[in-house]
């Protein structure tokens, strides 16, 4: 069952739907939304980068870099909070 809101730090997250800071949306591309959401649903275990880019582009044939691309601009969004989204090197997230 999807999670109607998750807590990341001092944001919280609408699965699919929106990254608030004190209640305001925070601006995120849809992929990177994508990302985050998929990663929150995982509660805390580990994604690879293969399932994260079969999930958010899916069907596509796409470059890995993209997929940084698109963490990086979470990881900007979520600023301190940003140590929360862990890369596990060569595996995932």
């Amino acid at each position: 069952m999807e999670q109607l809101e998750v807590t990341l730090g001092r944001h919280t997250l609408l699965p699919f739907r929106q990254l608030q800071l004190d209640h305001r949306p925070v601006p995120i591309g849809n992929k990177a939304l994508q990302i985050l959401s998929t990663l929150a649903a995982a509660e805390g275990q580990i994604v690879t980068k293969f399932e994260l880019m079969n999930i958010v582009w899916s069907g596509l044939i796409v470059d890995e870099n993209a997929l940084h691309v698109h963490v990086a601009q979470l990881r900007r969004a979520l600023g301190p909070d940003a140590k929360l989204l862990i890369t596990v090197r060569g595996v995932g997230y």
